[in-house]
């Protein structure tokens, strides 16, 4: 199918749902098939329809653009419909119905949490907390009275599943197994080349995924001893990396874990 029929099908529905669309400047290439484990980088502006439009939020004013990975169930399910109706350049302007964006509040917090360093990675989008409140007016207020949202999305990129490198929160557990060496590995180059906090960062992600792996494993068997085993050498070397940083609580910290651990393996009379 050309992109013409795809992203004239694709408009349809969302027409059909409460969307509509306007291109503001055309992309170009062929159409994306967006398989699962396909990965869209975009930036996106969120406004209010009111004049001149309130801006909710920007990812502009972030650090790195959004990342979504199709088939991990994103709670703002329009967003993988709009970027399945563009080609990668083009900046498309999508006018939302309340219903379409109902959960946008709690998304939207979420993305600002990790922003702010609340949350270190997007695994799932949290809800409301005991008093009712998101912990921002502005999303407090969308909740309490539901509105029409307007989404400028500008498509960055895609990249097919195999073509990026996936974080933890993105792995299946046979995927996070798999990464561990290369995890260490990468991490032993950084640290050939001196480059200790990106070391760090390497090994910290490899102990990432042995510690959601190990939630799996009943403690004891041999397939959780054989992964919690496998923590010894990534946590020295990540300590190492943390001295020679001059960062000494986690030297402190993951030492003594690593002395504790094997004290019965010892004898230290």
């Amino acid at each position: 199918m050309t992109y013409e029929q795809v992203s004239k099908e694709t408009e349809m529905s969302m027409w059909e749902s409460g969307v509509k669309k306007r291109v503001l400047y055309a992309g170009t290439g062929d159409v994306v098939d967006y398989q699962e484990g396909t990965k869209a980088v975009f930036h996106y502006e969120t406004c209010k329809l009111d004049e001149p439009p309130t801006v909710l939020d920007d990812s502009r004013s972030q650090e790195k653009p959004m990342e979504l990975i199709f088939g991990k169930k994103f709670k703002l399910e329009i967003w993988e419909k709009c970027l399945m109706s563009m080609r990668v350049g083009e900046v498309a302007e999508y006018i939302c119905e309340p219903k379409v964006v109902v959960l946008y509040p709690i998304v939207a917090k979420s993305l600002r949490d990790i922003q702010q360093g609340k949350q270190d990675r997007p695994r799932h989008c949290c809800g409301m907390s005991s008093d009712n409140s998101l912990g921002y007016a502005d999303l407090d207020e969308l909740v309490k009275h539901p509105q029409p949202l307007a989404f400028i999305i500008e498509l960055l990129k895609v990249e097919k599943k195999g073509e990026y490198s996936q974080e933890a929160w993105q792995m299946t557990p046979e995927e996070k197994k798999a990464a561990l060496p290369q995890l260490q590995e990468e991490g032993n180059n950084l640290y050939r080349l001196k480059q200790f906090h990106q070391a760090a960062d390497k090994y910290a992600e490899a102990l990432g995924c042995i510690e959601q792996l190990l939630i799996r494993e009943k403690p004891g068997d041999g397939e959780w001893i054989d992964l919690d085993s496998r923590k010894i050498p990534l946590l020295l070397n990540y300590a190492q990396c943390k001295l020679i940083l001059g960062d000494y609580y986690p030297v402190i910290e993951h030492t003594t874990s690593v002395i504790n651990r094997d004290e019965g393996m010892f004898d230290l009379t």
